[in-house]
């Protein structure tokens, strides 16, 4: 399946719904919503980009898979360490400045 801007919207929608639960002062929706919703959709998001990458003969697909392990670890690891919502918005910013990042990868480019 190739990776889709609908995908990347579900990211930035679960971005939205975490933004909107520590601006209410849920913090704890938004830690539980984290775990069971961003940490899961990503880690089959990117499942599915290396799917699609493998079948368009990326040539630097075992670097990228090697990215992608670290980012899969360093989510995770987010949502077990978040204690307070001071913690959540720095964790939220660099999910958000990832998003950015990934959406223009290059093997968009090489497709």
């Amino acid at each position: 399946m190739k990776c889709t801007e609908e995908q990347h919207q579900g990211i930035v929608d679960r971005i939205n719904a975490i933004t909107n639960l520590l601006s209410v002062d849920k913090f704890q929706g938004a830690i539980e919503f984290y775990k069971r919703e961003i940490a899961s959709f990503v880690v089959w998001h990117l499942g599915e980009e290396e799917r699609f990458m493998q079948g368009v003969g990326y040539p630097d697909l075992e670097e990228h898979n090697q990215h992608h392990k670290w980012i899969i670890d360093l989510f995770i690891k987010l949502g077990q360490d978040i204690q307070d919502k001071k913690q959540a918005k720095p964790a939220l910013a660099m999910f958000t400045g990832w998003l950015y990042l990934h959406v223009g990868k290059r093997y968009g480019e090489f497709y």
